[in-house]
This record gives structure tokens, C-alpha cells and sequence, in this order.
């Protein structure tokens, strides 16, 4: 269900902040999404969808609503894990299955995280390359990958 969900949706970042009696570590929660219209979230359509989930992720975290995202997948993926405009990361359209990904080169978030004590784990659709074993997710950064590496997979 989680991958089905993840594969027909759009962006959709949520970060849950931890309360000041909780101790432990802060835990950031970034769900990439193919093809969410807005209003395709209950707390967003007044329950016309069902979305317990992440109706609940929203009250907890910080609703990110204004930002802009790439007519498709690996444009917006790169954008995200970089923080770079597709332009400057190579990455302008989706990636066929061809022998090309994200430049090594570029520090992906979850390196980032992981400098900061994070542990990253990625789940889904990777579409940022995978030809060589350097450019698949857990040697960007993540800790483990649970998914498929290309897009348009068949559950």
C-alpha cells in the first residue's frame, strides 16, 4: 500500500518536531509523492479523501505548502536530495533505463543528515540512477533502501 501510494503521488514534506518532555532525537519524515493533486489529502479536502496517516503527520509536524516541484520524477527527486535546481544537477528530465544518474559529485541530504547524527532510509522509487552500484541510494547516503531503483514498476 505504502509503495502504490508513493508511486501515484506528488511531494509532500512533513517534519515532525519532538516535544520539549521528549527526549531522543528529532525525526525529519520526507515522502516523495508522484502525481498528489493538493486537495488529494484529507486534511486538505475536508475528508473526502481518507488519509488517516498523514492527516496525523500533519497535525504533529510543519505543513510545507508553498514550494514548486518538477513536471516529472528525477528532476524533483535530485531537486530535493540536493537542494539544487535541476539545471545545475544534470537532472532536467526522467531518467530512461540508460547508463546515467546523479553526479557523484552532487551531496545528497542524506549525507548531510547523516554528518548531523541522522540515520537515513530511503523506501520506493529511487529514479536517480543505478548502473553502477556508487549511484544507488545506499551509497549516497542512505543507510538501507528498500524499493526499486527505476520508475514505472508493476506491483
Amino acid at each position: 500500500q505504502l509503495a502504490n501510494m508513493l508511486h501515484w503521488l506528488s511531494p509532500l514534506l512533513t517534519t515532525i518536531p519532538v516535544r520539549a518532555e521528549q527526549k531522543g532525537p528529532k525525526h525529519v519524515i520526507m515522502t516523495v509523492i508522484d502525481d498528489l493533486g493538493y486537495d488529494d489529502l484529507g486534511f486538505r479536502n475536508e475528508g473526502q479523501i481518507l488519509t488517516p496517516h498523514f492527516n496525523r503527520l500533519h497535525s504533529q509536524g510543519i505543513d510545507l505548502s508553498s514550494y514548486y516541484v518538477q513536471p516529472s520524477c528525477s528532476p524533483t527527486r535530485a531537486a530535493i536530495l540536493t537542494g539544487r535546481k535541476p539545471l545545475h544537477t544534470g537532472i532536467n528530465f526522467w531518467l530512461p533505463n540508460i547508463a546515467a544518474g546523479l553526479s557523484l559529485n552532487e551531496v545528497t541530504l542524506a549525507q548531510v543528515l547523516n554528518r548531523r547524527n541522522f540515520t537515513s532510509h530511503a523506501v520506493g522509487k529511487w529514479h536517480l540512477g543505478f548502473h553502477k552500484t556508487p549511484y544507488t541510494p545506499t551509497f549516497r547516503g542512505f543507510s538501507s533502501f528498500y524499493g526499486y531503483y527505476e520508475g514505472s514498476e508493476d506491483y
